[in-house]
């Protein structure tokens, strides 16, 4: 799916960006951290009561969806060899669990912000949210399980980071399925929609820790990030925050099914939890800010990687506050808003650079 401007290589994209290459990267699952990076960040702020942004950035969130599902679609249909590579190559499929993510975070930031500003959406605000939910729980769990079985095949690539994308999927599912659960048609239903996020909570947990460790092994003892790669050092913080999150939620969403006094327990193990996990994320991002800041002032070149630096932040922010630490939320909120306007900028000024210098090239095989 990664293809230069001027020349078709199967190598990964940041061995190209490493010799200087110009790359573009067409319509594709590769493009979607920018819809979640986006539609996180317009949901906290609506979380925030900072207005007026949070339903521009939605609105923003929702033409970057569309846009790059057909324009990819629309590669599909003249090249089907295009979604079959998306599909097999190791380097490319795990980018299908930032689709999954993408329709995650864009449905809930629909039913969290426009009800706010347009009352009368409420009901078809959550009615998308709910169609988004089982589209992307449904490609979460098919790239989370089918990149594991591929991962079992392969041996020979260096583990990075972006390996945990597909894994990371489940988990907002969790996520996004507790915040459900209330809005539930029948209680069959919100009792079906809590048990698949709860058991998306511990596959997604089991998986994250698994592939994460590997990763990290990798990268401090045999081989560090290519510089093209930096910004994935953010990845695993998004197991961090959005786990927490999902405690959270998943323990306010089981309150009215149990008793009063279970309902204060494990809203104390959520809490707990959330503790725990937040401080072993304290070291991972300053790591991830460390490996990727350094990178930025050595000059590293532009990749949809860059999206990675969002997403990841917004989840440490939304865990923390739904702890009900808003201070510390407010604070990654504003590194989020930071980190959106780097990738921002360099999407566009990309973009614009391979419109200026586009030519003619043979098609992609």
């Amino acid at each position: 799916m990664l293809r230069s401007a001027q020349h078709f290589d199967t190598r990964p994209l940041e061995d190209l960006a490493s010799e200087g290459r110009p790359t573009v990267v067409p319509a594709g699952p590769a493009w979607f951290g920018s819809v979640m990076g986006t539609s996180l960040l317009s949901s906290l702020l609506r979380a925030h009561g900072i207005a007026v942004l949070d339903v521009v950035l939605c609105l923003i969130g929702w033409a970057l969806l569309i846009l790059l599902t057909v324009g990819f679609l629309a590669r599909c249909v003249r090249r089907p060899r295009v979604l079959r590579d998306s599909l097999s190559k190791h380097s490319e499929v795990s980018a299908w669990g930032m689709v999954s993510m993408g329709c995650l975070s864009m449905g809930s930031a629909t039913s969290t912000v426009i009800p706010h500003w347009l009352p009368q959406l409420e009901t078809t605000a959550w009615s998308v949210d709910w169609v988004l939910w089982f589209i992307g729980t449904a490609i979460g769990w098919v790239s989370a399980v089918g990149f594991a079985a591929k991962l079992m095949k392969i041996h020979h690539e260096r583990p990075l980071p972006a390996w945990g994308l597909p894994v990371v999927a489940p988990m907002v599912t969790a996520t996004t399925g507790a915040q459900l659960v209330a809005h539930a048609a029948s209680p069959h239903g919100a009792i079906l929609t809590g048990l698949l996020s709860v058991g998306s909570f511990f596959v997604a947990l089991a998986m994250g820790v698994a592939v994460f460790g590997v990763a990290y092994e990798h990268s401090w003892r045999h081989e560090a990030l290519p510089a093209a790669a930096a910004a994935s050092s953010f990845i695993p913080l998004g197991i961090v925050g959005q786990s927490t999150a999902a405690a959270q939620s998943l323990a306010m969403a089981a309150a009215p099914f149990v008793s009063p006094g279970v309902d204060s327990i494990l809203s104390e193990i959520a809490h707990g939890y959330g503790v725990v996990v937040l401080c072993i994320g304290i070291p991972v991002f300053a790591w991830a800010a460390a490996t990727t800041y350094r990178q930025f002032l050595r000059g590293m070149p532009f990749t949809p990687g860059w999206w990675a630096m969002t997403f990841p932040v917004g989840t440490c922010s939304l865990g923390t506050h739904l702890m009900g630490w808003d201070l510390l939320s407010l604070a990654l909120l504003l590194v989020l808003a930071v980190h959106w306007c780097i990738a921002a900028t360099g999407s566009v000024t990309n973009l614009a650079r391979a419109v200026a210098t586009a030519r003619p090239v043979r098609p992609s095989r």
